[in-house]
């Protein structure tokens, strides 16, 4: 039995959004596969980005959640990895505490520390020296700095402890193993998540991260934001502007707009030009 247009058009979108959703799932190997960026706490100052922030994580982003299968598959900052949204290093996405019920945070990993005997092991680049007085080393083919019972100290993130000043750096004493993680925000987020979240005391542990942050689709999520009820930012700068229940840069919000005429304005002035054409032609055939 033949199908009727409508349906036919129905199918072919369910048939569309499978593919897709099937595609990232198997790309990104985690479900949901995208999450969308709620707060500031990665946004860069505004001299780094360009109007309409592209390239780096601010409110509103749809970021891409790639599974991360161990510890090894995670650049950190000091390792100087590959520049993912404007700074060395990957973002990880992860569950304080691994307490799914919370929020995911996303922020950049910025050194991976290892608890070892008296010490700290920390992940670091081959070609960079050490900071705070760590000694350089050769382990498991990678390089690493060896801090003492003291702490770590690494000035150029900040990684120190509590209370740090530069007349008084106070070195940071991780409890256990993992990586340390820091928002890219230099006004909100000047220092480590360790010492500043109280859900994140300690180094991120393999077992809380769902993922990595890989690419971007930039504005859409500010719809969800905006009809979630409750606001994104408790405590927004004075020059963002809120919609609904959502605080965002009015850069951010006005390429949205941009970008829903386009998606949805582009498609219907298409029909009605067409059918315009049609009307002209049958005028012109009576």
């Amino acid at each position: 039995m033949a199908l009727s247009p409508g349906v036919r058009d129905a199918l072919a979108l369910v048939l569309t959004f499978i593919v897709v959703l099937g595609g990232l799932y198997l790309y990104t190997g985690t479900w949901p596969p995208a999450v969308i960026v709620e707060s500031g706490s990665m946004m860069h100052a505004d001299s780094d980005v360009q109007y309409g922030r592209v390239r780096t994580i601010d409110p509103g982003d749809l970021v891409l959640v790639k599974e991360v299968g161990s510890v090894d598959e995670v650049e950190t900052l000091v390792e100087g990895g590959r520049s993912r949204y404007g700074k060395p290093g990957d973002v990880i996405v992860f569950y304080p505490r691994d307490d799914r019920s919370r929020t995911p945070i996303i922020h950049r990993a910025v050194a991976y520390v290892e608890v070892r005997g008296g010490g700290y092991d920390v992940r670091w680049s081959a070609d960079a020296p050490c900071e705070g007085g760590a000694t350089k080393l050769q382990r498991d083919g990678r390089a690493w700095c060896r801090y003492g019972a003291a702490g770590i100290l690494i000035p150029s993130v900040p990684v120190q402890g509590e209370g740090s000043t530069p007349a008084q750096p106070r070195p940071y004493r991780p409890s256990a193993s993992g990586f340390i993680t820091k928002g890219d925000n230099p006004v909100t987020n000047r220092h480590i998540d360790q010492t500043t979240l109280p859900q994140v005391d300690r180094p991120v542990p393999h077992a809380w991260i769902e993922g990595k942050g890989r690419g971007e689709l930039p504005w859409l999520g500010l719809i969800k934001l905006a009809l979630a009820g409750k606001p994104n930012e408790d405590s927004p700068p004075p020059a963002w502007v809120k919609i609904g229940s959502a605080y965002a840069p009015k850069d951010l919000w006005v390429m949205l707009a941009i970008t829903l005429a386009v998606l949805i304005g582009g498609p219907l002035l298409y029909d009605g030009t067409k059918a315009m054409r049609a009307r002209r032609k049958e005028r012109e055939r009576s």
